[in-house]
C-alpha cells in the first residue's frame, strides 16, 4: 500500500510552519530560562526573609507584636512591599493587602506569584509568602514587581500569544494549500 503523494508546496508550508514554531519555542525559552530566574531570585529572597523576620517576631511578641511591625514596616519600606495580617474570616488586621483568593491562601505556604490589590487602589503581580497564623489567621507579605519585571513578563506572554498565532496560521496555511 503506497501513501498518497504529498504536493511540495504542501510541505515547504508544513517545514515553514515548523521554523516558525521553533524559532518562537527556542525565543521564548531563551527568554525565560535566562532572565526570568535572575529577576525574580532577589524578589523571592527579600520577600522569604520579610517572611523568616515576621515570623520570628510573631513568635516572640504574638499577635499584637507582628500587627505593630507590619505597621512598623509600611511605614518605613519602599512602594513595592505588600503586606497583611488576616484573621480566618478573611478580614484584614494589618497591613495594606487585600486579601488574595482563597485558592492561594490555601495552598502550601512559600513563594508564589500572584495578582493582588493594595488598600490605595493600586494593582499588580507580587511575589508573595502565605505564613499560616496560630488561631488560623495568616500572614501575607511579599514585594510588587517592579518595571522591569513586569515588562519581561509582558514578553514572555507577547510571545506566547505570536507562538499560538504561528501555529494557526500554518495550520490555516495548510489547510488553504
Amino acid at each position: 500500500m503506497r501513501l498518497p503523494a504529498v504536493p511540495t508546496t504542501f510541505r515547504i508550508a508544513a517545514l515553514a510552519m515548523a521554523l516558525v514554531l521553533c524559532s518562537n519555542l527556542a525565543l521564548l525559552g531563551f527568554i525565560h530560562l535566562r532572565t526570568h530566574n535572575d529577576r525574580l531570585s532577589p524578589l523571592r529572597r527579600q520577600a522569604m526573609a520579610d517572611s523568616r523576620a515576621l515570623g520570628d517576631i510573631y513568635r516572640s511578641g504574638g499577635q499584637a507584636g507582628l500587627a505593630a511591625a507590619v505597621r512598623d514596616m509600611l511605614a518605613a519600606d519602599s512602594a513595592e512591599l505588600a503586606i497583611g495580617l488576616f484573621d480566618r474570616s478573611g478580614q484584614r488586621r494589618a497591613g495594606d493587602l487585600i486579601m488574595p483568593e482563597r485558592s492561594m491562601i490555601d495552598r502550601d505556604s512559600g513563594f508564589q506569584i500572584s495578582l493582588v490589590q493594595l488598600v490605595d487602589g493600586r494593582r499588580g503581580e507580587a511575589g508573595l509568602v502565605v505564613s499560616p497564623l496560630a488561631g488560623g489567621g495568616w500572614l501575607v507579605n511579599g514585594r510588587l514587581f517592579n518595571e522591569p519585571l513586569t515588562l519581561q513578563r509582558t514578553v514572555e506572554r507577547a510571545l506566547m500569544i505570536s507562538l499560538c498565532l504561528s501555529v494557526l496560521f500554518g495550520l490555516m496555511c495548510a489547510v488553504i494549500l
